[in-house]
């Protein structure tokens, strides 16, 4: 019995060997398998590669409105060529132009081609034949054009930060609008012609245009017939014309009437409180009472309280108008009583 268990002991020891090897012979031969698939693959890409670069490439045709323009010698160069032409004539504005005309490429066979011609050469054609334009959104101030952005939110945005950009501060009860009528309208432009970002859009809508407004008195005009003319008041027009008297004007005297005029006006309204000290009075009592000289205080002063309700005006940024809306005195000041010797 001793025998025949070593006997099975030793089989079962071997056939575990040999099960052993056939699986380190089975997973060389994946392995093995695995890196000729890797291999090929290497091969295969490389190959494709190779063939781009060196080999033979199907020539393209650049057309305009559906006319031949240039035979490139492959698409990839027809692209690269309208991408060149588009930077130069759109700059900054390439991502958002396209060309007036209908520009397009197509593959042609090799036997058809023609003359390749070379790239420099396709791109001087198509710069004098195409013409980058932008289709944006406009702002439009009282029916011009002001700015035009890339796109509506932009535009939107525009007038959004102008009044932020005249917003007062710290104020607790103010007001922002547009003096003028504010619309949006989609437009064509030529790239030069296009704002990119909404911050230089406002500056060039806010910023005065033209020259100071000036006005030559005739005979029968006055400060105040002037002043209502051009819509300002006379306070406004003695700001403008500091040291002059408005209440003796010369026929062909020259006045100003203001610095040039923005296409954009951001009218802020604010309302202050303004609190003002009111001193107490001290109010001397003579009494022969106590000593000559001597002085006694028998009621002590409290100053009192004047609050203010002002409305103040700006024009971008600038104050054009100032008005009291209210005065009232919230604490009565309250004399001090002194008893003065004598």
């Amino acid at each position: 019995m001793n025998d025949e268990s070593q006997i099975r002991d030793e089989l079962a020891r071997q056939h575990a060997m040999v099960e052993e090897h056939h699986r380190l012979i089975r997973g060389l031969r994946r392995r093995l398998v695995l890196e000729r698939v890797v291999f090929i693959g290497f091969i295969a890409v490389l190959l494709v590669v190779i063939w781009r670069i060196a080999g033979p490439r199907q020539p393209a045709v650049i057309q305009v409105n559906g006319k031949h323009l240039a035979t490139v010698a492959s698409k990839r160069v027809a692209e690269e060529v309208i991408a060149w032409v588009m930077r130069e004539q759109a700059g900054e504005a390439a991502p958002f132009a396209r060309f007036r005309e209908k520009v397009t490429v197509v593959p042609v066979p090799p036997r058809s081609a023609g003359r390749i011609m070379p790239a420099n050469e396709a791109r001087a054609k198509l710069a004098e034949r195409a013409e980058a334009i932008v289709r944006g959104y406009g702002v439009y101030v009282d029916g011009r054009l002001g700015a035009v952005l890339p796109t509506k939110k932009q535009a939107e945005r525009t007038g959004q930060e102008a009044q932020i950009k005249f917003a007062r501060r710290g104020s607790q009860r103010l007001t922002t609008s547009f003096r003028e009528s504010v619309t949006f309208k989609p437009v064509t432009v030529k790239p030069n012609q296009v704002v990119l970002s909404t911050r230089a859009a406002v500056d060039e809508l806010t910023k005065p245009r033209g020259k100071p407004r000036m006005y030559i008195v005739k005979a029968g005009d006055t400060a105040w017939q002037i002043a209502d003319r051009h819509g300002l008041t006379l306070e406004d027009l003695e700001r403008q014309n500091p040291g002059r008297d408005l209440n003796h004007i010369r026929i062909d005297e020259e006045l100003s009437l203001g610095p040039a005029k923005p296409m954009l006006t951001v009218v802020a309204v604010e309302e202050r409180r303004i609190v003002k000290r009111i001193p107490h009075r001290v109010v001397a009592i003579p009494t022969t009472d106590i000593a000559g000289g001597r002085r006694k205080v028998i009621q002590e002063g409290r100053d009192g309280q004047e609050v203010s309700i002002v409305r103040n005006t700006y024009h971008n940024g600038l104050l054009v108008k100032e008005e009291l809306i209210s005065k009232q005195i919230e604490q009565a000041p309250v004399a001090e009583k002194v008893l003065v010797g004598r």
